[in-house]
């Protein structure tokens, strides 16, 4: 949309204080809030086209495996798919250890390094008793994602959280 606007010049009067006056005879211009408007258009058009919410892109839903290379389309296919294939339900398994939000982080990063690694983390998340008690438990440090863009860590566990307390 072009908007035509008729530039305002500053006229001084007796007392000295500034009024606008139009002048018809200048050029149009493009007024401030055209260049805005049209610079909010192009960053909007910029966001969808990088796969923002707007987009309908869901690529930013899948899901690597928390132990295998299998990308799945959501982290709750992911989940479903590491339970079946596995026996790990890391939802269940959140509840039954009592974990909070940070720690659920925790164990996923962990898992991540220890798979990355080449070592099966299924045995010691696995044990009855104590499994929570891993060296992941309370340690920052496995607050930093192992992998990047990891959806599992954007998921939302506090329906998890909450059926613990």
């Amino acid at each position: 949309m072009v908007r035509i606007t008729v530039q305002k010049l500053p006229v001084f009067h007796q007392n000295d204080q500034m009024s606008a006056i139009e002048d018809p005879s200048l050029p149009a211009s493009h007024s401030d809030d055209d260049d805005e408007a049209d610079e909010q258009d192009e960053n909007w058009d910029d966001w969808q086209s990088d796969g923002g919410a707007a987009s309908g892109n869901d690529d930013d839903e899948r899901t690597k495996s928390l132990f295998c290379s299998k990308v799945l389309a959501s982290p709750e296919a992911a989940m479903q798919h590491d339970a079946e294939t596995f026996g790990f339900d890391l939802r269940q398994f959140a509840a039954r250890e009592r974990l909070d939000e940070y720690d659920i982080f925790r164990c996923i990063n962990w898992i991540r390094r220890q798979v990355a690694a080449g070592r099966d983390p299924l045995p010691e998340l696995l044990r009855a008793e104590g499994a929570a008690a891993g060296e992941w438990r309370g340690n920052d440090d496995f607050l930093t994602p192992a992998m990047a863009d990891d959806a599992l860590l954007f998921y939302d566990y506090e329906e998890v959280v909450e059926a613990c307390r």
